[in-house]
């Protein structure tokens, strides 16, 4: 299915993810994750992430890394909700994306939609921490990465 740019919205992206069966959402949340990486320094996420993206991950390799992504989130977020610190914030929500990426896909989660809601968050976040808004361009730099990774799927 292709899917062109200037029809896409917030609704119309929420339904072609929804329309997705789990692997392609995998394969979308870890693009949507990848995209604000660098938001945080943790290297193994972007391992973590890199895995999310191979479509012959098995269920075990998820779980380790679901369990390793867990880790990571709870080792590097200790702090987080104490005092609002906005870069915290913003990498705690990375780290949720990456979350998204690995955990087990179950009949109404959308892996997809929750890495891209949770990207957005890291997103805004980081725009307060900086003083600078973010939110409605991470919209947008998603709407292309999901159109891509659509005609490349009807490409193959």
């Amino acid at each position: 299915m292709s899917v062109p740019m200037s029809t896409m919205n917030d609704n119309r992206f929420r339904e072609i993810l929804y329309g997705l069966d789990p692997i392609k959402q995998r394969g979308v949340a870890a693009a949507f994750a990848e995209n604000v990486l660098f938001l945080c320094s943790a290297s193994r996420l972007s391992a973590i992430v890199s895995l999310a993206k191979r479509p012959d991950v098995t269920d075990r390799e998820l779980a380790v890394a679901h369990q390793a992504a867990n880790a990571i989130k709870t080792e590097r977020l200790c702090s987080c909700g104490s005092e609002v610190d906005w870069a915290i914030q913003s990498r705690y929500f990375v780290y949720r994306a990456a979350l998204d990426c690995v955990k087990p896909a179950k009949n109404g989660v959308n892996l997809a939609w929750d890495a891209a809601m949770n990207s957005r968050i890291a997103r805004i976040c980081d725009g307060i921490a900086k003083g600078i808004g973010f939110a409605r361009q991470e919209a947008e730099v998603q709407y292309r990465i999901l159109s891509d990774f659509m005609n490349k799927q009807e490409g193959a």
